[in-house]
């Protein structure tokens, strides 16, 4: 591996074909499994932390392969899920609500990763993903905050604990 070397010199890429047939009237489904296996996700109080999906030492091949079993399982979990939010998002504010709102779940939760710290406490860092790629600032988490006290409070204490660490720490 030549590093370090400007992002644009040879580019990670990914291609793929997925065949159809014809078209026609009746729907056709189709799924792919993609995934990218970061070493560590975080350097916590120089710490590296893998991501919490490492946390029982499971590897890549291993989580695509569970994710392939349980595919069809969380499909029908996450439909489900769809179905509930979607009702009470209409019966609060309207379709037009509703469909934003959808849209809105997604990208907060996605904004995050999660983590175990050395002790085996929860931890989740908002990632910028455009300005200048900060993680777990003010700015994202207290706007996000209405969301996980609604959704999952123990992921909001998860954002707020390394926050106050690091606020009472010497660093």
């Amino acid at each position: 591996m030549r590093l370090p070397r400007a992002a644009n010199d040879d580019w990670p890429g990914i291609s793929i074909i997925l065949s159809f047939d014809k078209v026609d009237s009746h729907s056709v489904s189709r799924h792919i499994l993609l995934a990218y296996d970061e070493l560590y996700s975080v350097e916590y109080f120089h710490c590296k932390l893998k991501p919490y999906w490492k946390r029982n030492a499971l590897q890549i091949e291993e989580l695509l392969i569970k994710a392939e079993v349980e595919y069809v399982l969380v499909r029908k979990k996450c439909h489900k899920f769809n179905e509930i939010l979607r009702k009470e998002l209409n019966d609060r504010d309207g379709t037009k609500y509703s469909k934003v709102a959808e849209l809105a779940f997604r990208q907060c939760l996605s904004a995050h990763s999660i983590v175990q710290d050395v002790d085996g406490t929860l931890l989740m860092f908002s990632k910028e993903n455009s300005s200048n790629y900060c993680m777990g600032t003010v700015d994202v988490i207290y706007p996000g905050a209405p969301f996980f006290l609604y959704f999952n409070p123990s992921l909001l204490k998860a954002q707020l604990e390394p926050f106050l660490n690091y606020a009472e720490s010497t660093h």
